[in-house]
């Protein structure tokens, strides 16, 4: 299956993503096995025809997700850092890839009791991830001189 989607090998669908509009293809039923919300885009009411254009998600996330290297969409695999958390958690919002908030919420965790605990705070209430903005909150109250004078 790796091979087909590098070879883009009966590949039947097209997306558009980012402001530079970049070409990704990829497999509706991979996609639709993986998500509800692909599923409802490709075989809804109003199915999705020839391209679909993403310009809310940027090509290096979509990708992290769905297509390269190392893939979500197709091997349950996705890397996730402190540089791109953030967008790889809206994008798996937005398409209800549950393993992927998992992830995201994962590496959260672990900077809610550090010293960027405000920028954790401020990811977990962008995303209403209730249990991160507590556990952010309290070592920002117990730690605030060293949260204040972080980057």
């Amino acid at each position: 299956m790796m091979y087909m989607l590098e070879k883009e090998t009966m590949c039947d669908v097209t997306f558009r993503v980012g402001e530079g509009r970049k070409t990704i293809k990829a497999h509706k039923n991979i996609l639709a096995s993986r998500s509800e919300v692909f599923h409802t885009m490709f075989e809804g009411s109003l199915p999705e025809k020839n391209e679909i254009n993403i310009p809310d998600i940027d090509e290096d996330t979509f990708k992290k997700i769905l297509w390269l290297p190392k893939i979500y969409a197709y091997t349950d695999v996705v890397k996730i850092s402190e540089k791109n958390v953030t967008s790889m958690l809206y994008a798996a919002e937005k398409y209800m890839l549950t393993t992927v908030k998992k992830k995201c919420s994962e590496l959260l965790r672990s900077t809610a009791t550090s010293v960027d605990a405000v920028v954790t705070l401020s990811t977990a209430n962008q995303f209403h991830l209730h249990d991160l903005q507590k556990k952010s909150l309290h070592f920002i109250e117990e730690n605030t001189e060293r949260c204040l004078s972080s980057k």
